[in-house]
C-alpha cells in the first residue's frame, strides 16, 4: 500500500490527473495515516487488516479492524481543514435524526457509503461460522477540525472519529475474550477478503 500510494502521490503532482486521481492520492495518504498506528497494536489485540477488495465489485474497503469488541469496519476520509459534526435535525413534521456535517453540508452520502462494506464483512463472517461476532462502522476523518476535546462522535450506528478517537474505539475491551476467536475472526476476513495489491 505504501509504494502505490508514493507512486500516486508522485504521479499526481507531475502530470496533470483529473480530479479523481487527485482524490484518489490524496485518500490514499489519509489511509496510511490510519493504517501506519494501527500496525502496532497487535500486542494490545488489535489485528487489523488495510485495503481489501469486497468480492464481486471493484471498490475496497479501506481498513478493518478485529478486537476484543469485534470487526469495525473503516472508511477513511481526507479532508483537509473541513469541519466534521454531528447534529440533529428534523422537528415538527418529520422525525428528529443525527447527521452528519462536514464543512456545514450533509455528509449521508458517506455513511450510506459503508453498507456494502459492512455486509460484505458480515457475510463473510457468517460464512466462516462467526454469526455472533459483532461488525461496527467507523468513518475516519484524517486532518480534519473536530470539536474541542472530541475524538468520537455518533450519527446512527456509525462512529465517526479522528485518528486518536479510532485508537481510543478499537482498544475498548468486548465480548470476544479469547485470544484464539478474534485471531480466527481475523485470519477468515483475511483469507476471504484479498488485498487490493
Amino acid at each position: 500500500m505504501a509504494q502505490r500510494s508514493r507512486f500516486i502521490r508522485f504521479a499526481a503532482a507531475f502530470t496533470r490527473e483529473p480530479q479523481s486521481t487527485t482524490a484518489w492520492a490524496t485518500g490514499a495518504v489519509g489511509e496510511e495515516v490510519v493504517a501506519r498506528p494501527l500496525t502496532v497494536l497487535a500486542e494490545r489485540g488489535v489485528l487489523a487488516l488495510h485495503d481489501r477488495r469486497i468480492p464481486g465489485r471493484r471498490s475496497n474497503i479501506d481498513h478493518i479492524v478485529v478486537s476484543t469488541a469485534g470487526a469495525l469496519v473503516v472508511d477513511t476520509k481526507r479532508y483537509q481543514g473541513a469541519t466534521v459534526r454531528t447534529g440533529r435535525v428534523g422537528g415538527i413534521f418529520t422525525p428528529r435524526r443525527d447527521e452528519l456535517l462536514v464543512r456545514g453540508r450533509l455528509g449521508s452520502k458517506l455513511i450510506d457509503g459503508l453498507d456494502k462494506q459492512v455486509d460484505a464483512v458480515r457475510s463473510v463472517l457468517v460464512a466462516g461460522g462467526f454469526a455472533d461476532v459483532p461488525v461496527g462502522r467507523a468513518l475516519c476523518f484524517v486532518d480534519a477540525d473536530f470539536p474541542w476535546f472530541t475524538r468520537i462522535m455518533r450519527v446512527g450506528d456509525t462512529c465517526v472519529v479522528n485518528p486518536r478517537g479510532l485508537l481510543d474505539l478499537v482498544t475498548r475491551p468486548g465480548p470476544l475474550v479469547s485470544d484464539d476467536q478474534w485471531y480466527a475472526v481475523s485470519c477468515q476476513l483475511g483469507e476471504r477478503l484479498r488485498s487490493m495489491d
